[in-house]
């Protein structure tokens, strides 16, 4: 055995250190993999891609459960230095402020998923909502002119007027495609 592992041995105050040291790292690890996957699903909901919801409540899950897994771990600790004595609390106060740096970055990324799956919902609303608009018209153009009347009208009566009718219907729904599109509804 070499003297680093003798070290620990000293004081179970050392293995102690030891242990949190390694699990801290762990639980960085986890926290930078995660700010990659965080900042992905950020990037997926601006583009528009479909997936973006699965990804975000995949990526909840994720935190929500390190989140659980770590808070039992930081009461611990803090209970553990409120009884203890002072030289214990200056040995592990940077173990008590990495974990409490960890758990405020998936408190971060809870809040910023919720946010973003709000995001998402919206924007989805409003494609739905801007394909009811353009599918609107058509349907109008069509339920009124296809309504049956007692006089003859135009549209009846022209050789081209059902041709007509179609006509409009694609230009109005063409230009309002346009102008959703060019105002980033689309």
């Amino acid at each position: 055995m070499g003297k680093e592992s003798e070290r620990l041995w000293e004081s179970p105050w050392a293995l102690l250190r030891e242990i949190m040291g390694v699990a801290f790292d762990n639980y960085d690890k986890a926290v930078d993999n995660l700010d990659g996957d965080v900042a992905r699903a950020d990037r997926d909901v601006f583009d528009g891609k479909p997936r973006a919801a699965r990804r975000i409540h995949a990526l909840t899950r994720v935190v929500v459960e390190l989140h659980q897994a770590i808070e039992p771990l930081a009461e611990a600790l803090d209970r553990f230095l409120e009884s203890a004595d002072a030289e214990a609390r200056e040995d592990f106060s940077q173990a008590r402020h990495r974990i409490r740096r960890v758990i405020e970055k998936l408190d971060g990324f809870r809040d910023l998923l919720s946010s973003l799956l709000g995001l998402n919902l919206t924007m989805v609303g409003q494609k739905i909502s801007t394909w009811g608009a353009i599918l609107i018209v058509p349907t109008v153009i069509a339920g009124i002119f296809g309504m049956n009347f007692e006089k003859e009208h135009w549209w009846t009566q022209s050789h081209y007027g059902f041709e007509l009718l179609v006509v409009l219907m694609i230009v109005v729904s063409v230009l309002l495609y346009l102008r959703f599109k060019r105002s980033g509804w689309l």
